[in-house]
């Protein structure tokens, strides 16, 4: 894992161009509040012909599935930009290579974040840029 301790607000953008080799695996992005890994909010992509990306919100109580957006194509060896939008009122958007992919709402968390983070599990991911608005 891979955290930056950097006060992000409640409303954000982050912008990230991943450079897939493999089908294997996941890749996460996570905003947090305390310790990396740590309560807030967390992307899991998972790449491949049937790829899916899943909107996670971690709390004390555990990890809980906000929404998942699968059947989708992110096919290995390209490099894939994901946008992950968060605005004031809760409302998030994820979009894949330009697509819209996903919309939820989660007013869990009212506060800024205290930094984002990264994790690879199992793939070959590298991060080609990441750019992240609200700090």
């Amino acid at each position: 894992m891979i955290a930056s301790k950097k006060t992000i607000s409640n409303a954000f953008a982050i912008d990230i161009n991943l450079d897939v080799r493999s089908t294997q695996g996941h890749f996460e992005i996570g905003v947090y509040q305390g310790n990396p890994g740590g309560s807030g909010y967390r992307l899991v992509f998972l790449p491949g012909s049937n790829a899916s990306l899943e909107l996670q919100r971690i709390s004390r109580r555990g990890k809980s599935i906000i929404e998942v957006a699968d059947k989708i194509s992110a096919p290995g060896d390209r490099i894939h930009q994901l946008q992950w939008t968060r605005a004031k009122d809760g409302n998030m958007k994820i979009m894949l290579n330009g697509k819209d992919v996903l919309h939820s709402a989660d007013r869990t968390y009212k506060d800024a974040f205290t930094g984002i983070d990264l994790s690879n599990s199992g793939g070959e991911f590298s991060v080609k840029q990441l750019t992240v608005h609200g700090i």
